[in-house]
């Protein structure tokens, strides 16, 4: 079994005996298990964002739409799934694309394999000005790159499929330039073009909850500052109100990821 582990990330105490427990438990077609991670930022506070996808089995198409593990530090991977699909691909870093290797990686694993999720926060993912999360314009150009290649693989996909993951992901740039980057002008630059992309980002209540968590920030009003620190030893008692705020909007419906995931499931 092989577990990466990034230099600025934060494994929490459980995370690998959770995750090995349930991989020698999971059908031999089970390649990777993920886990929920939390954002931190430099100084180990948490910022109030999250990744917590909960897609299992087949995930080749939820995949396509978003990262669902979120970043290089979640998965639990079965070496001998390696063995056929190859490591990260060393030809991406030729063309800039290097950002993204991780994603190429779940997605060639997806293609032939299953996965699993422990569905606990059981790391801390760091974001923060300075490290390779916060080249806005080069990880837009490294999902290019992975999509390009994505599609030629999978020629089968719709490319409605392909629209809405761009949507996805310039969303999810415009979070990282706002929050994390202090590139403001940038941060609102992403969040249009995410909306010219998917018009129907409009119709979502989480595009008026982003816009006024970065107007918030903007104006120094952000509660992150107050945020408590996380460590190795963080008890998921701490990450109480994450839960809550998932299972209330799991409860109303509120992911429009799923419905869009269904239709092609």
């Amino acid at each position: 079994m092989i577990a990466p582990l990034d230099a600025d990330d934060l494994w929490f105490e459980d995370k690998l005996r959770k995750q090995v427990d349930l991989l020698e438990s999971s059908e031999p077609q089970v390649s990777l298990v993920y886990c929920w991670s939390v954002h931190m930022d430099g100084d180990d506070r948490l910022t109030g964002h999250w990744c917590s996808a909960a897609a299992t089995d087949q995930v080749l198409v939820p995949l396509v739409l978003r990262n669902l593990l979120g970043n290089a530090s979640t998965p639990l991977i079965r070496r001998s799934f390696l063995d056929k699909v190859g490591l990260y691909d060393e030809s991406l870093r030729s063309e800039a694309a290097e950002a993204t290797a991780d994603w190429d990686l779940y997605l060639r694993l997806a293609s032939i394999s299953e996965f699993r999720v422990v569905p606990e926060f059981l790391m801390g993912y760091r974001l923060q000005a300075g490290n390779m999360s916060s080249d806005l314009e080069a990880i837009y150009r490294a999902y290019k790159v992975v999509m390009q290649r994505t599609r030629h693989r999978h020629a089968d996909l719709p490319e409605e499929l392909f629209r809405w993951s761009e949507a996805e992901f310039e969303f999810y740039l415009a979070l990282l330039g706002a929050h994390y980057t202090g590139e403001w002008n940038a941060g609102f630059g992403w969040f249009k073009r995410a909306l010219r992309t998917d018009p129907s980002l409009a119709l979502q209540p989480r595009f008026y909850q982003r816009g006024l968590e970065m107007l918030l920030e903007r104006l120094g009003m952000s509660r992150r500052r107050h945020s408590p620190r996380i460590g190795p030893s963080c008890r998921q008692a701490d990450l109480r109100p994450m839960y809550r705020t998932i299972a209330r909007k799991k409860k109303l419906s509120l992911d429009p990821f799923a419905r869009r995931v269904s239709r092609y499931s």
